[in-house]
């Protein structure tokens, strides 16, 4: 499987198990642990992503012209904040 396939698939599963977890029925019954695993597994995909983002603009820099990365994507790592955003 190609990775833009593999990729596809998860952002599938992804917005399925996001209405399970928001569900009244399921999301209530989900372990704390099993929370853990997901946002560090989600914390570790972000980081890798992001890492790889960089990587894209630094060797295109016309990617940013042609529109790829649109203001208020996820850009920022996690527990980064914008300039003047406080911690809550």
């Amino acid at each position: 499987m190609d990775l833009r396939r593999a990729v596809g698939e998860y952002v599938m599963q992804g917005r399925e198990l996001l209405n399970r977890l928001r569900s009244p029925e399921e999301g209530p019954t989900v372990m704390p642990v099993d929370l853990h695993i997901l946002r560090v597994q989600l914390f570790l995909l972000d980081n890798q992503a992001g890492n790889m983002q960089q990587r894209h603009l630094h060797s295109d820099p016309t990617e940013v012209a042609k529109g790829q990365w649109k203001k208020g994507s996820p850009n920022r790592r996690m527990g980064e904040r914008r300039s003047g955003e406080r911690r809550t």
